[in-house]
């Protein structure tokens, strides 16, 4: 049949993770203990943080151990792995991004002005338009 993969065809990797579908717990030790370590170098080098990486590799194989009433072998293991893995790494890629502090327009604006008044009290675009108003008159 085109598109099935034989048994012949399945990598080991595929294999230990259907006889971990079987109910064999050794079969998770092996792909941990295989995948782990390249996959935290993987994540590593997308996250640029060591411990944050570790924390996506647990997950990714939580997620492994979970799919397991579910896994069909549609591609190489390594390669469904992978991809749980970038999945995870880019969105704390884009947490990451979203916990930034944004730049607010009134910073700056709390200093002592040219005409000696000063904006602390103060907001948003009004802080702004008084600071322009002041910076616009004829001397």
């Amino acid at each position: 049949m085109a598109g099935k993969r034989s048994l012949v065809d399945i990598d080991d990797s595929a294999q230990w993770m259907l006889s971990f579908c079987e109910g064999d717990d050794t079969a998770f030790d092996a792909l941990f203990a295989r995948w782990s370590q390249p996959l935290l170098h993987y994540v590593q080098r997308i996250l640029g943080e060591p411990a944050l990486a570790e924390e996506v590799v647990q997950e990714a194989f939580l997620r492994v151990y979970r799919a397991r009433e579910s896994y069909k072998v549609e591609a190489r293991f390594s390669t469904w792995l992978y991809r749980i893995g970038t999945n995870l790494a880019l969105n704390e890629l884009r947490r990451a991004v979203r916990k930034q502090p944004h730049w607010r327009i009134e910073e700056g604006y709390g200093e002592q002005d040219g005409d000696g008044m000063s904006d602390q009290g103060s907001s948003g675009r009004f802080g702004v338009v008084r600071h322009l108003e002041s910076t616009e008159r004829p001397s």
